[in-house]
């Protein structure tokens, strides 16, 4: 079982790293939400991905945290993977 939940997180880290650079590209909105499936072979994962205002200490604007986190099933029991990143939105 520990094999089965490394190799989803393996994959589910792929997925998540796969929504993080499509949305980096696409998304330029503040604050925002999204989810949905993605498949992936014959499996698939739930994500939600979150985007918020970064804080920088040095006074550096226009910088968004984007937040993914994926969740997936193995043997009736549910895991995840959570990926971030910053993003200039200027």
């Amino acid at each position: 079982r520990a094999g089965e939940v490394a190799d989803r997180k393996r994959d589910a880290a792929r997925v998540a790293e796969k929504i993080l650079n499509e949305m980096t590209v696409t998304t330029n909105s503040n604050n925002s939400a999204a989810s949905g499936k993605l498949k992936d072979g014959d499996r698939e994962y739930q994500w939600t991905l979150r985007t918020e205002n970064w804080n920088s200490s040095s006074g550096v604007s226009g910088i968004q945290q984007m937040s993914v986190e994926v969740t997936f099933p193995v043997r009736g029991q549910d895991y995840s993977v959570h990926l971030s990143t910053l993003a200039n939105t200027q």
